[in-house]
């Protein structure tokens, strides 16, 4: 899927530099880079946990 995207001039230019030195399509290293940010984000996002308090018991009738 083609998309457009504004990106920092020199982060462009670095990401265009490992693209050359790596062998790889600048496509590629900016799915890589932009997969790794997100599972690292997910990984470290946590829920916080439910607490469930105990209700005191009815007095018997």
């Amino acid at each position: 899927m083609r998309t457009n995207a504004r990106l920092d001039e020199h982060l462009l230019a670095q990401a265009r530099q490992y693209a050359a030195v790596s062998g790889k399509p600048l496509t590629a290293v900016l799915q890589d880079a932009l997969r790794e940010a997100l599972a690292r984000r997910n990984a470290t996002t946590r829920r916080r946990p439910v607490r469930r308090r105990a209700c005191p018991a009815a007095p018997a009738a």
